[in-house]
């Protein structure tokens, strides 16, 4: 059946206009995630850098045992978010153990990265 000039007109103005939302709907979350992603990095380097001259400051170990109770009070209790520091001298860490590749992965990240951690590790 042949469609008249005004249904074939709609039926390509429908058409356009979905494809329009969805190219902009893809695009816009392209734009989210990446806006999301880079708050998330900068709001942890925040954190790392305020992490970091508390641990600079501390050059006795006497005082890190207040260290590590900031660590305790900053970081979010449902382990989101984590800090290890890894130190030669057994008396500036602060963090669980870490398996060998995490040990690797850790060194390699000039202080700042991500590690993979299985669910429920403390």
């Amino acid at each position: 059946m042949k469609l008249s000039i005004s249904q074939r007109l709609a039926t390509m103005f429908a058409a356009a206009s979905f494809i329009m939302l969805a190219v902009l709907g893809v695009a816009m979350h392209g734009l989210l995630k990446r806006e999301l992603e880079r708050h998330q990095v900068n709001e942890l380097q925040a954190r790392w850098q305020l992490h970091q001259s508390l641990i600079a400051k501390t050059v006795d170990a006497d005082h890190w045992h207040v260290v590590q109770s900031k660590f305790d009070n900053v970081l979010p209790e449902n382990g989101r978010v984590r800090l290890w520091v890894l130190s030669e001298n057994a008396n500036f860490r602060y963090g669980p153990p870490l398996s060998a590749p995490q040990l690797t992965a850790a060194w390699g990240a000039n202080g700042f990265g991500q590690l993979s951690v299985e669910d429920g590790a403390p």
